[in-house]
């Protein structure tokens, strides 16, 4: 999961996230890779900045389709996702 903290997650964030879900997680976020950078790059790109707290608590977004998440998650969602990251939930 190395390519995690090429994306700037710290590794508490990625430890939580084995503890909360297992090692056999790691299986799964690295057979999605490309669409897990690259969800992380657009919620980066739209100034999301607790991508970190969705990744342990609301992992199952990542695992989305990406055009989902670009059609779903707009700038005008930011604020929102920034102030409660469980407000992602009502998006997806």
């Amino acid at each position: 999961m190395d390519f995690l903290i090429d994306l700037n997650i710290k590794k508490d964030t990625i430890e939580n996230i084995k503890k909360l879900k297992g090692n056999n997680i790691e299986i799964d976020i690295k057979s999605n890779k490309e669409e897990i950078t690259n969800i992380i790059n657009y919620f980066k790109k739209l100034g999301i900045n607790n991508i970190d707290e969705l990744l342990i608590y609301e992992l199952d977004t990542f695992f989305q389709d990406y055009d989902y998440i670009k059609e779903n998650i707009t700038s005008n969602t930011v604020e929102q996702i920034n102030d409660d990251y469980t407000y992602i939930e009502n998006l997806i």
